[in-house]
């Protein structure tokens, strides 16, 4: 993906806050995709815990039973104690 290649980190910065204001699974599939950067993993927390939850947690919830990467589980981990405590 786009946010996988060689872009500056602000520039990805700016790229997650757009796909974050589209929102919907595509967008917030390549957000978490993006989590794999160790510089970006806060920042997209923080998007992350802003987004939609009616859109993000059916994808989270069907991501953390496939995902291999011990980043991105631990983000949606830490995101399913989040969505825990909302309701």
């Amino acid at each position: 993906t786009l946010l996988s290649g060689t872009l500056e980190h602000p520039l990805k910065i700016r790229v997650v806050y757009a796909l974050s204001r589209t929102g919907g699974e595509d967008a917030y599939s390549v957000i978490l995709d993006a989590s794999k950067d160790a510089l970006m993993r806060d920042y997209i927390q923080g998007v992350l815990e802003g987004a939609n939850m009616a859109e993000l947690q059916p994808l989270v919830s069907r991501r953390l039973k496939t995902e291999g990467n011990p980043e991105i589980v631990s983000l949606m981990e830490d995101l399913e104690e989040r969505f825990a405590t909302q309701f």
